[in-house]
């Protein structure tokens, strides 16, 4: 199962970092037949083995009712709304990339993954794999290879490193979801503390050059949330000095990168201290306030979409000139409050999993579960600024992964709690009271107290 996993990987790297032609034909990719043949297979060894336990019942309710409203709203869209340019056989497609293949990845990763080291030698090889391309991303704007990496030409987009996963923000909040685990992997390892300080350390760079100031948002506020509610487990002096490193880390990569390449520091200084500073809040966002006040005052003339949404993926049919540039607003036109409501209750219940496991973990395991928590609050802040496409796949491979490991503790913390249960009871002797002594009203209780 391992090297299918790893298969899946690589496939993913070679369509993202190398620009590889992966699809078979519409809807059907390479990537999509490694991922199916993982699902026969467990199929295959479920049949073998007699049954499967279903693990986090809810999670999969949860991702249950959220495909099958995202599909109710496919049938509405062209069976009832007919919307000019909607396409019955696309949304269809989009409602597969973009719904059920997610929920096979996560569940493929959680009931593929049966032990401990599997599931963390998945998420090295995953968290390997993005450095990897990361490095690629590196040498490529310096000219030390030609894999086709895109750089931002014009507008607020020109000098931006777009990086291997998609637009310049779509990296950036990879980045920052993964760029936690990647911490944890140099801390927990024995043999390879320079490999994974080295895949930090280039992503770290990527993140910087692609000026996503929505993942800096994300990172730094993320990791703020996440401090707070994992304050029993993290002292709250790290977050001061680490946070200062991080700064300093930035401006000195920014100044670097302004000697090297005069366009990127100015393209850095620009976004972070040019725009951010801007009394405008359309020049501050990037015109993000307008686009967002665009698609509710179009949600408005329809008030009935306000709740239901006007139906999956139709927003790329109306004529709005840009992208939401916000997954909970994009989600919301499209599927409208029961969309955004299941996804942050999917959200919420893979986080509270995770956390709610920390204290029963090892010392090998508890950085693994505390990075992840790291992660996905700085990816829910993130997407606020941005819209993801390529970066699911391996973050919903990342938190099958997780959720598999976050099962096994609970799992090992209940068996030692069942063991010590049922163990035995084994009764002290007490030593009677001399010949003539007052013999306690307690009884046995207070008669061998120390004197």
């Amino acid at each position: 199962m391992r090297w299918l996993f790893l298969a899946l990987i690589l496939a993913f790297i070679a369509g993202d970092a190398l620009g590889m032609q992966m699809s078979l034909f519409t809807g059907f990719s390479v990537k999509n037949a490694i991922l199916y043949s993982i699902g026969f297979t467990l199929v295959f060894r479920t049949a073998l083995t007699g049954g499967v336990k279903l693990d986090l019942l809810s999670l999969h309710v949860i991702f249950f009712l959220l495909i099958g409203y995202a599909g109710l709203m496919w049938a509405i869209a062209f069976g009832v709304a007919h919307y000019p340019g909607y396409s019955f056989f696309g949304g269809l497609v989009t409602l597969k990339t973009k719904m059920i293949d997610p929920a096979l990845m996560l569940f493929a990763a959680f009931y593929g993954l049966r032990t401990m080291d599997d599931a963390k030698w998945l998420i090295g090889a995953l968290l390997l794999a993005i450095g990897g391309a990361n490095l690629l991303t590196l040498f490529d704007s310096v000219g030390l290879v030609h894999v086709g990496m895109k750089v931002g030409e014009r507008g607020p987009e020109a000098g931006r490193i777009f990086g291997a996963f998609g637009h310049a923000n779509d990296t950036g909040t990879l980045i920052v979801t993964m760029l936690p685990g990647m911490i944890a992997m140099m801390v927990t390892s024995q043999r390879h503390k320079l490999i994974w300080g080295g895949a930090m350390l280039v992503s770290a760079l990527v993140l910087i050059l692609t000026v996503s100031r929505g993942a800096f948002v994300g990172l730094f506020l993320g990791t703020a949330l996440a401090g707070f509610m994992l304050r029993r487990y993290v002292p709250m002096q790290k977050f001061v000095v680490w946070g200062a490193v991080a700064i300093v880390g930035v401006i000195f990569v920014g100044l670097i990168a302004g000697l090297v390449d005069a366009q990127i520091g100015n393209t850095i200084a620009e976004r972070l201290f040019g725009q951010s500073k801007s009394i405008d809040m359309s020049e501050a966002s990037s015109g993000r306030t307008q686009i967002w006040g665009e698609l509710l005052e179009r949600m408005t003339r329809t008030p009935l979409t306000l709740i239901t949404g006007f139906g999956w993926d139709v927003y790329y049919v109306f004529p709005f000139r840009y992208a939401p540039h916000n997954h909970y607003l994009g989600t919301y036109f499209d599927l409208g409050i029961p969309g955004v409501s299941l996804f942050l209750a999917l959200m919420w219940r893979i986080i509270r999993t995770a956390r709610n496991v920390v204290s029963f973990a090892d010392d090998d395991t508890r950085p693994h579960v505390l990075a992840f928590v790291f992660g996905m609050f700085a990816l829910l802040i993130s997407i606020v600024f941005a819209d993801l496409f390529d970066p699911w796949s391996y973050i919903w491979l990342y938190v099958g992964a997780m959720m598999r490991i976050a099962v096994l503790v609970r799992d090992g913390a209940e068996e030692k709690v069942l063991s010590v249960r049922d163990a035995p009871l084994k009764v002290a002797g007490v030593q009677g009271p001399a010949l003539g002594e007052a013999r306690s009203p307690f009884g046995g209780v207070l008669a061998g107290r120390p004197r």
